[in-house]
């Protein structure tokens, strides 16, 4: 999400001259872990030089920051600075009448809130007045080219409203959700993470698209994948323990013809649903999750054989890098 919604859409901004605004709901990461993340992403992308967090922030023992990695973390540091101040991190848990209130307050400040007022012929006030209710009905912004993105990970952790369940808080926070995307033409990036059952034992018994996540994996709530314009699941298929998914070779061992495989840095994605074209496509990206970043893999036909075992490759050089920075036996 990070590294698609925010970065690449913030520098792809840049690109075209856009103005760029994204409110990070980052409910589960605090500022200071995603911000060190986001310069080993950065350092990764302008020097192909892979950092892990831990070595960045100071945390690995008997381990200190060199000299030369210091100046591309200040380097990184004052390109993340330039990006945070148009990405407004929000790393304290709020519920989803807040989060609205939050986005209709920044509307305000950029365009002009229309609102058409209703007034009751029954209900009346403390001084006798009948009742008025404004509704927002529109909005003008300022700037039509402006991309305004609100992201939230992940819904669950939203704070519940009043007297409301999981369920109903992101039910509640969905609504929101489409009416701010319809009114406000703002885009809405929201993470859910999927029900237990996907990883069921008498799941894994069937073939690979058995796997596949589906409506139903949306466990707390279902609402999010009704009201959504698309829907992307991902899933890390080694953690089913499995040789091969969708030709993909995965873990070695029996079922695996193969000499490569690529364990926990292959993620299959699945564009779930999609008002605006196909859907139920599947597709591989190789996770580089060190720096943050992630490449397009090529399908698994016997033509991109080569080219998968190069990017194999790149697994292993990663383990051996990992295994520096945070030796097994520690």
């Amino acid at each position: 999400m990070d590294f698609l919604f925010v970065l690449k859409a913030y520098f792809t901004a840049v690109e075209q001259c856009r103005a760029f605004v994204c409110f990070y709901y980052s409910f589960e990461i605090s500022e200071e872990e995603k911000i060190a993340k986001w310069i080993c992403t950065v350092v990764k992308v302008l020097h192909d030089l892979d950092l892990h967090v831990d070595y960045v922030m100071g945390r690995i023992s008997g381990m200190t920051v060199s000299d030369v990695d210091q100046v591309l973390i200040d380097e990184a540091l004052e390109v993340i600075t330039d990006v945070l101040k148009h990405v407004i991190i929000i790393d304290t848990t709020k519920n989803p009448t807040a989060i609205f209130t939050d986005v209709i307050e920044y509307a305000e400040s950029i365009g002009k809130v229309i609102r058409k007022v209703v007034v009751s012929k029954k209900k009346k006030d403390d001084n006798g007045n009948f009742v008025q209710t404004k509704y927002i009905t529109g909005f003008i912004p300022n700037d039509p080219d402006q991309i305004t993105i609100i992201v939230l990970d992940h819904v669950a952790l939203a704070t519940p409203e009043q007297g409301m369940d999981t369920k109903s808080t992101i039910d509640l926070l969905s609504k929101y959700f489409v009416f701010i995307r319809n009114k406000f033409r703002f885009s809405i990036v929201a993470v859910q993470q999927f029900n237990a059952e996907l990883q069921s034992v008498e799941r894994r018994k069937f073939k690979a698209a058995a796997l596949a996540p589906g409506r139903n994996d949306f466990g707390d709530s279902k609402y999010t994948y009704r009201d959504a314009d698309v829907v992307l699941g991902g899933l890390m298929p080694s953690m089913f323990d499995i040789s091969e998914f969708y030709g993909y070779s995965i873990l070695p061992g029996a079922g695996n013809s193969r000499d490569y495989y690529f364990g926990n840095y292959l993620v299959m994605w699945f564009l779930m649903k999609n008002r605006y074209g196909k859907s139920g496509i599947p597709f591989a990206l190789f996770m580089n999750g060190m720096a943050g970043t992630f490449t397009d893999l090529p399908r698994a036909t016997e033509e991109n054989e080569f080219t998968l075992e190069s990017m194999s490759e790149e697994r292993t050089r990663l383990e051996t890098i990992n295994e520096w920075y945070c030796p097994k036996s520690q």
